[in-house]
């Protein structure tokens, strides 16, 4: 039998090699343990981040933590329950979500009308009471509110009412729950409040149906000028005439809410503090 002879070589490329298999070998014991901890870090991350939470409910600065969840109570007035301070966190308001304030329009009874009077002097109708004109001077109506304004919607304007003495505002929006309608919350509101501000004013807001633009502005105005809340405005309106705001309108009526409680919180605390 052949005498294997190894040269100085081949005991190098033989070390080489040995070398590379244990490289490989430490690389996938660790590789895994690796990443174990990596997980164990986002884990320790995460419940850190729940930790943090919970205390944020008492008191957190970071913008990062989680708003705290407002809790309504019935002897709470409008616009001193928003949670400020540790001080005030069994005074907290939480708008209801949308699926209790469908329930709130859908157990009251209203009607359905061309034109309805859903509050003193305030009527909410569709685009067939917004082109009787005899109609809205028999109600003496002196202002109208169109919330479906437009070419491609009810297409009256001013001038279409130029042989009354009514006074006429279009916003032209779409019944869509995509459409934003926010910002035409307060130029509608200050139009139904100048309206009214005549002890013989009448405004009637309308869109196509009378069910979704115009009672959307009507709510609005209700919650900014006259103090109401979502729930108190539904319910007084949805007792007169049957309504249904789409559910992005009502989303944004939601975040109005939410906005005027705390604004009429932080107006409470700087004018206690100036006392």
């Amino acid at each position: 039998m052949p005498s294997l002879q190894l040269t100085s070589l081949d005991v190098i490329s033989a070390v080489i090699w040995h070398s590379h298999e244990k490289q490989v070998e430490l690389h996938q014991h660790f590789l895994p343990q690796t990443v174990s901890e990596q997980h164990k870090e986002k884990q320790t991350s995460a419940a850190f981040c729940t930790t943090s939470w919970f205390w944020s409910r008492f008191h957190c600065s970071d913008p990062c933590c989680p708003q705290p969840v407002e809790v309504e109570r019935p002897d709470m007035p409008r616009g001193l329950s928003c949670l400020s301070s540790p001080e005030g966190a069994e005074g907290r308001y939480e708008t209801p979500p949308a699926s209790e304030l469908h329930r709130l329009m859908w157990t009251k009874k209203g009607t359905s009308s061309h034109l309805d009077e859903v509050q003193p002097r305030i009527y909410i109708g569709d685009m067939y009471a917004a082109k009787d004109k005899r109609t809205l001077q028999a109600h003496h109506i002196t202002h109208v509110l169109n919330a479906a304004d437009g070419k491609f919607n009810v297409n009256t304007g001013p001038s279409y009412y130029r042989d009354t003495r009514i006074t006429y505002h279009g916003v032209e929006a779409f019944d869509m729950p995509s459409f934003n309608l926010s910002p035409f919350f307060y130029p509608a509101a200050n139009f139904i409040k100048n309206a009214l501000s005549s002890p013989t004013g009448k405004v009637f807001v309308h869109c196509a149906m009378g069910l979704s633009r115009s009672s959307t502005l009507v709510l609005a105005y209700l919650m900014i000028h006259e103090n109401m809340t979502l729930v108190d405005a539904l319910k007084a309106v949805s007792a007169n005439r049957n309504i249904s705001p789409n559910q992005g309108f009502l989303e944004q009526l939601r975040e109005l809410d939410q906005k005027l409680h705390c604004q009429g919180s932080s107006r409470s605390r700087s004018s206690n503090g100036r006392t």
